[in-house]
């Protein structure tokens, strides 16, 4: 394992139940200066899969950077805090303690309720927030915050117009969860659907964290859809997908995710899904990516997720950067609000930052990004890219 320099602190209410709060503090030497760096992440709870992913990730990266000596004479250290998978609340208490207690200058943040909740105090104390998990559409044009990953509002048209360009759809049902990323799937599938000429016969809303699809899917079932798209994410997709098969609904469906645990869930019935989103492909033949992919491997023996991805992209690709720029310009990198100007004055230039995906991530002033989307499909229980967009158009992948 690669942390041997790395020690785990966890408090005492987490062990006597409390909510989990920990922090990774690598031993450094005694001239380094330190720059915490926060997380809020989903640590415990029914999305602790996430969090387990994210935090691994972003443990690599920083174990990278430290061991090489890029930051010049400063080093970073980690500090997890639990939101609970979902707990407004608790992301509140945990920002408060990153900000007060941690002094962390940036924090990364996953799911779209809990960013938005804790954002206004990242822009009032002026600390750098990030998002690579989140895919509400409310996340864009938000002070401090920047996203890595698509929002849904971007990647459901897309989807819509591969269900009619490619599968000849004209007749689409909706299955989405009823928070604010999936309320503006289906919004946007409708959206698209005007204007693609197809029709929305069937709209399936469902509760949050929800394992029996019976319901919903039988009144699919009933519509008899050409196509399903999904505005869900992580295990839901895996067991709409199951209970689909098992209901004999031929349905082509697609979807805005494609994960690991979602082929776990559903095994050989994934096999034929299509997801369009954020294209990062483990075999793909760049650099960036076979050296993130071999690190990661090394470390954990397994192969990374989407979101592994993500979470080492923040803070490998972008933030490691961003800090070497500040010192670079004669400011201190542990000062709150120095990395957050430091990042006003890229986006000003239009600054591209190099990509574990290959290729560049551009991020934007309203917060939003610009980054390689991909096409990828189930066949044989593995996620194969079979298309990618350039420019608004599906440019088919040479098998």
């Amino acid at each position: 394992m690669i942390f041997r320099r790395t020690l785990l602190s966890v408090s005492v209410g987490a062990l006597m139940g409390a909510s989990v709060m920990l922090s990774t503090q690598p031993a450094f030497a005694q001239s380094d200066k330190t720059i915490p760096i926060g997380t809020v992440l989903a640590m415990t709870g029914s999305g602790a899969y996430y969090g387990k992913v994210m935090s691994r990730s972003e443990k690599l990266a920083i174990e990278q950077i430290n061991s090489s000596g890029m930051l010049k004479g400063y080093k970073l250290a980690l500090h997890i805090e639990d939101h609970k998978s979902g707990d407004a609340r608790a992301a509140n208490s945990a920002m408060r303690k990153l900000v007060s207690i941690d002094k962390t200058p940036v924090v990364l943040s996953s799911y779209g309720g809990i960013t938005l909740a804790i954002q206004p105090l990242a822009a009032q104390q002026n600390v750098l927030l990030f998002n690579g998990g989140g895919t509400a559409s409310t996340l864009i044009d938000k002070k401090n915050l920047y996203n890595t990953r698509m929002v849904a509002s971007q990647l459901a048209p897309l989807a819509v117009k591969w269900a009619v360009e490619k599968l000849g759809a004209k007749k689409i049902a909706t299955v989405y969860y009823t928070d604010s990323s999936g309320l503006e799937t289906n919004e946007a599938v409708k959206k698209a659907c005007e204007q693609l000429g197809c029709k929305v016969i069937d709209e399936e809303p469902y509760k949050l964290g929800s394992t029996d699809f019976s319901v919903p899917l039988s009144r699919v079932k009933a519509a008899a859809p050409d196509a399903i798209i999904l505005g869900s994410w992580g295990a839901d997709v895996g067991h709409i997908v199951k209970q689909a098969k098992e209901r004999d609904i031929r349905a082509k469906i697609v979807g805005l995710e494609l994960l690991s645990n979602e082929l776990k869930i559903a095994g050989q019935s994934m096999d034929g899904y299509t997801a369009v989103f954020d294209s990062f492909d483990v075999n793909a033949d760049n650099p960036s990516t076979q050296s993130f992919v071999k690190a990661f491997k090394e470390a954990y023996g397994e192969v990374p997720d989407y979101y592994d991805a993500n979470y080492y992209e923040i803070v490998k690709d972008v933030l490691a950067p961003l800090i070497q720029k500040t010192i670079a310009a004669g400011e201190d990198p542990t000062k709150i609000g120095a990395l957050n100007s430091q990042m006003e004055k890229l986006i000003q230039q239009d600054y591209q930052f190099d990509s574990v995906y290959g290729g560049k991530l551009q991020l934007h002033k309203n917060g939003s990004v610009t980054k390689p989307v991909g096409v990828f499909q189930v066949n044989d229980g593995k996620a194969v890219p079979i298309a990618h967009i350039d420019d608004g158009k599906f440019v088919m992948t040479k098998q």
